[in-house]
């Protein structure tokens, strides 16, 4: 697994660097490394374990293993989530303009200041699926993301969705008990038309839904829409006038 320079000091990576001038009149094939050996006076030995470490690593394997974990700085939780916080926040801002606000917001703080490359290696950690939620409007991500399989309707009638709601009404049940009851609306997902309602006391079940959606599926003597006065594309005010027809047949008060 290659090595990432930004988790290594500029004095590391300086050193790294110095290393690969080194090597490069042997990369070049313009020496060998007896010849660059003598030229830097480096031993052989060196040169070769120097060669084998960066075609593994690259130039991060050109930095001792002894002082991987020497003189680094440490960076503080906070210092990483205020990074991600600017990432996250201003959209389309570069590294070098976080790494600047970072610098003085630690400055600030009286904390250590990461250097560029670990800001870079803060923002490159951050999930690939997270930056793009960052930079895509909520459905977009949706269709790229989300593992569920959603359909959308092209007619009425072709997906009916059930909900259930618990009314802010109080009444007697069959004890003589007060209760709140249960709505259960079964909806055209197309039209948003109610194809069918049942209110009752007692949590909602698969049982309670199938009533609902057998009463939906009968043909009715009345059109739901004509019995309260339904408007297109205004489901709240449906419901609204279903309960209000309600209270006023039994004669009961809105809580």
């Amino acid at each position: 697994m290659i090595k990432n320079l930004a988790d290594f000091t500029e004095e590391e990576r300086k050193k790294a660097m110095e290393r690969y001038y080194t090597l490069e009149p042997y990369f070049k094939k313009l020496k060998s490394v007896k010849a660059v050996s003598e030229s830097e006076k480096v031993p052989s030995r060196t040169l070769y374990n120097w060669i084998s470490r960066y075609k593994n690593d690259g130039l991060a394997g050109l930095i001792d293993k002894t002082r991987k974990d020497r003189n680094r700085i440490k960076i503080d939780e906070d210092t990483i989530n205020f990074v991600q916080n600017e990432y996250f926040s201003n959209r389309g801002i570069s590294i070098a303009s976080i790494h600047r606000k970072t610098k003085q917001w630690c400055n600030n703080k009286k904390l250590s200041e990461p250097s560029y490359y670990q800001v870079y290696n803060i923002i490159k950690r951050i999930p690939e699926n997270l930056k793009a939620y960052s930079n895509m409007n909520s459905k977009k991500y949706a269709e790229k993301y989300d593992g569920i399989y959603t359909r959308e309707c092209e007619r009425p009638n072709e997906i009916w969705q059930a909900d259930h709601t618990m009314l802010d009404i109080e009444v007697l049940n069959e004890k003589n008990e007060i209760e709140r009851p249960w709505l259960t609306i079964v909806l055209d997902d197309y039209s948003r038309a109610i194809a069918g309602f049942r209110i009752e006391f007692g949590t909602p079940d698969t049982e309670r839904t199938a009533l609902v959606l057998r009463q939906a599926i009968w043909k009715k003597e009345i059109q739901i829409g004509q019995f309260v006065g339904y408007q297109k594309n205004s489901i709240l005010t449906t419901v609204k006038t279903i309960l209000q027809n309600i209270c006023n047949k039994y004669q009961l008060i809105s809580k």
